[in-house]
């Protein structure tokens, strides 16, 4: 009979932390990538949304296709809060930050064009 998967699991690991692997920061690394890579894969479905090519957001981003095709795919270097501002601003719309409290949520407006009024809203969650 074959070995179960949680036992071989369990061996990798051992085997792992004894060649001096850091398993945790492997879990997390790759859980990083993987967020790097959903996150490019609904910046491309927003881009396909507003009927618009990797180059017409080039363009407007100023930038080069191959960087917009680079965001897309998740790379983790090309993913800085400017160049998202300026990727959602290519297709139409406003990057915000939003802080996650307990009992509110700080949202903070990217867009260095208007510094006027609602830059920073606190609002209260419901029920806390």
């Amino acid at each position: 009979m074959g070995r179960s998967w949680k036992d071989a699991k369990k061996d990798k690991e051992a085997l792992d932390r004894a060649r001096g692997r850091d398993v945790e920061a492997a879990r997390e690394q790759a859980r990083i990538l993987t967020q790097a890579y959903i996150l490019g894969d609904r910046l491309a479905q927003l881009r396909k949304a507003a009927g618009l090519s990797q180059s017409e957001v080039a363009a407007r981003m100023q930038v080069s296709q191959p960087r917009v095709s680079k965001l897309e795919q998740g790379n983790l270097a090309q993913i800085e809060v400017g160049t998202l501002e300026r990727y959602v601003a290519a297709l139409g719309g406003r990057l915000k930050l939003v802080a996650d409290f307990e009992d509110h949520d700080v949202t903070v407006s990217m867009n260095e064009l208007d510094h006027s009024e609602d830059e920073l809203d606190c609002t209260e969650k419901a029920g806390v």
